[in-house]
């Protein structure tokens, strides 16, 4: 085989691959679970705005050194254990929500949702869904589940990241998340907050 065949050989493998793994036709894309999608961009603003609402935590007093039973006189402790991890927990929740924004924006279903709802039981199940939730979960959420439970995979976070400007980072971290939640069983920042 010559270096010309080789090359064809490795265009037509490459096409025969991505037609396997999720072609892009009129905008429509294939994952290899057979569920079609359109990716679209995600305003900047929107990620901001959800990342805004989750505010820092406050940095809590202590009493000053110099006059320890003073109550007026009291100094902020940035070091304080408590306020580190609410502050570790606040950037996950950050993470996290910018992770749901672009899944949620982001993220087209061609098809509508499955008719039975055999998957919402499946996340039940596995306790990432409370059962007495379920009556309360309302389309958006709905949907939202679907795509980050069942739609979500490697490849489309692939290419959420190109269509949506994520970087690998964000990515890196919101797997490590979902893999967090997956083997917590709980909702992402389900921590009690942090005392002062």
């Amino acid at each position: 085989m010559d270096i010309t065949e080789i090359a064809e050989k490795a265009v037509i493998d490459t096409a025969k691959e991505q037609s396997n793994n999720g072609v892009e036709q009129d905008g429509i894309t294939t994952l290899k679970s057979g569920i079609r999608v359109r990716f679209k961009p995600v305003p900047p603003y929107t990620i901001n705005a959800v990342q805004s609402k989750i505010k820092d935590p406050v940095v809590p007093m202590v009493p000053h050194t110099d006059a320890p039973n003073d109550p007026t006189k009291r100094i902020p402790n940035p070091v304080h254990p408590h306020y580190l991890e609410e502050k570790r927990n606040v950037q996950q929740k950050r993470v996290d929500a910018s992770m749901n924004a672009m899944v949620l924006f982001g993220v087209e279903l061609v098809d509508p949702l499955p008719g039975d709802d055999t998957w919402l039981k499946n996340l039940i199940y596995l306790d990432v869904i409370d059962e007495k939730e379920i009556s309360a979960i309302d389309e958006i959420s709905k949907e939202l589940y679907y795509k980050k439970y069942v739609v979500l995979d490697g490849e489309m976070l692939d290419q959420l990241r190109k269509h949506a400007g994520v970087t690998e980072e964000q990515v890196a971290a919101a797997m490590k998340s979902f893999r967090d939640d997956e083997e917590r069983g709980t909702d992402p920042g389900s921590r009690a907050e942090a005392q002062s």
